[in-house]
């Protein structure tokens, strides 16, 4: 990296060096795919650790106070909120094309989401699952949307259920969802 400005003096200027910015078509020939990711990982971490930037990708630094003690904005974590979205950048530019209908075929698995005979566990693992996809591939769900499709997908024996929950369906999170339909499980078990 290039130079930085000696720590003790960061609260009186800023701290700024370039970051070597690595021609990703060159050093990332092989796109990430959903069955490429240890040839990708193979090729992106040293490229990453030869920027001297792969504290963001394992942790081995903390991220630093947003404020210095005197309640001014720290830059030591300006700089590193900028390393960071630019690692974050190059994983979004490396990410293969050819993930677009992965994509679909996730969202399409959320819109058809079905419980069937499955038990609540199971069932919203699964939709978790395709969230949780979804979101690495850069395509999160809005709480709002997953909780309406689980919804959606609970079928006729939990009908009652989803009435109930319908006209307070914006304020309920995706766990605190999950919490009541381990509950109905336990009384419909019971009944």
């Amino acid at each position: 990296m290039g130079d930085k400005t000696n720590p003790s003096s960061a609260s009186q200027s800023p701290i700024s060096y370039s970051i070597p910015s690595p021609n990703l078509s060159h050093q990332l020939p092989v796109k990430l795919t959903s069955t490429t990711f240890l040839l990708w990982k193979t090729q992106f971490i040293p490229m990453v650790c030869d920027c001297g930037l792969n504290h963001h990708i394992d942790g081995s630094e903390p991220v630093p106070d947003t404020l210095l003690e005197d309640s001014k904005p720290n830059p030591t974590y300006k700089v590193w909120v900028r390393e960071d979205q630019l690692v974050l950048s190059w994983i979004v530019a490396s990410v293969s094309e050819g993930s677009k209908p992965l994509i679909r075929e996730l969202k399409m698995q959320l819109h058809t989401l079905r419980r069937d005979n499955a038990s609540i566990k199971s069932y919203i693992q699964k939709a978790k699952g395709i969230a949780d996809r979804l979101a690495a591939l850069q395509h999160p769900i809005s709480n709002d949307d997953l909780v309406e499709f689980v919804l959606a997908g609970l079928g006729p024996v939990y009908r009652p259920f989803t009435r109930s929950v319908e006209p307070h369906q914006e304020d309920i999170t995706f766990d605190a969802l999950y919490g009541l339909l381990l509950n109905e499980e336990q009384q419909l078990k019971r009944d």
